[in-house]
């Protein structure tokens, strides 16, 4: 005899044990989980790294100094990622200036991760360290990857997008690299033109300075300055970096 209070399985729900009584139903998680692995280890690192300077007011040597997910990088991927910091903090005038054009609404307080990684991607394009199709693959996949993050990976795509496809019609000037409490008293000092030639060389890196061995000869020395385009400076070659 068929009992009337039966009812059909669901397939939207599985059957799972209960330790303290019956087994009840409940929803399947069919939908998409974040990576358990990390897509992209360096840039992780990098967006974590500017989250704790721009948000959290850590020096960045702080920040290095504290942050595991840097530290335990090897040394090709910890260059990367220091590189990428750099870069995006000396274009971060401009960076702003992208993301406040094509974020309609501000961003909320707790997006920090969401923030960095779309800074930190803008910051790669202006200074031509990838292509902007590989940074806004990573950007995502770094974003899907973080659970705060996963649900605004569209966002992160979309608003890349539209930063990437409009930087030609946005209009930069240098001054703004500097801070905004800083330009207007270099300004009042110095002028607008020797300003923004202060600003300018903010995206210039440090030049790196070789050390010569005292039993280099000076046909040796002078081969070294050919080879890497430097400038002897005392007990040094120093070589600027593009």
């Amino acid at each position: 005899m068929k009992n009337s209070n039966s009812r059909p399985p669901n397939k939207n729900f599985n059957r799972s044990p209960d330790r303290n009584g019956p087994r009840r139903d409940g929803p399947r998680r069919d939908g998409p989980r974040p990576p358990r692995t990390c897509p992209d280890v360096a840039r992780n690192a990098a967006a974590m790294l500017l989250w704790l300077v721009l948000d959290e007011k850590q020096s960045l040597d702080e920040a290095m100094n504290n942050l595991s997910q840097y530290s335990q990088l090897d040394g090709r991927d910890r260059g990367f990622a220091a590189m990428v910091v750099k870069s995006t903090l000396r274009h971060l005038g401009h960076v702003e200036k992208l993301l406040n054009a094509q974020i309609e609404r501000p961003l909320p307080e707790t997006a920090n991760y969401v923030r960095a990684l779309l800074r930190s991607a803008l910051g790669q394009h202006l200074a031509k360290i990838a292509p902007a199709h590989a940074i806004i693959d990573r950007a995502v996949s770094l974003a899907k990857y973080d659970k705060k993050a996963f649900g605004m990976a569209g966002l992160v795509n979309a608003v890349l997008r539209r930063c990437f496809d409009n930087i030609d019609k946005v209009s930069f000037d240098d001054i703004e690299l500097l801070p905004k409490s800083w330009s207007s008293r270099y300004i009042a000092a110095y002028g607008e033109e020797k300003t923004r030639k202060i600003a300018q060389s903010f995206l210039i890196p440090a030049p790196i300075d070789l050390t010569i061995k005292p039993n280099l000869s000076p046909e040796e020395i002078a081969q070294i300055e050919q080879d890497f385009q430097g400038t002897r400076v005392g007990s040094t070659i120093r070589i600027p970096r593009s």
